[in-house]
């Protein structure tokens, strides 16, 4: 039987790839977070819509909404923006 033998080689980085590693890692890491916010943010929506609309007609008027206006209101906010207050 022969054993098969492998050299690998090992270097350092330089400090100059070294940093450019580290910038494309933060990078890659930033878009995966962003992916998974905008994920987040696109199902947290969705559920929010579903239970607007299968809520009865009366208590939507009771919100003061109409059924037509779910969807608007559920991606911009009553008075416009998401985040709005009051």
């Amino acid at each position: 039987m022969s054993t098969l033998s492998h050299a690998v080689e090992f270097r350092n980085l330089t400090d100059h790839e070294a940093h450019t590693g580290s910038i494309a890692v933060k990078r890659l890491a930033s878009r995966v977070y962003a992916l998974i916010a905008s994920a987040s943010r696109r199902a947290a929506l969705r559920r929010a819509r579903c239970g607007l609309l299968e809520m009865p007609d009366h208590l939507l008027k009771d919100l003061g909404i109409t059924r037509s206006e779910i969807a608007w209101i559920v991606e911009h906010g009553r008075f416009g923006r998401i985040d709005s207050e009051g």
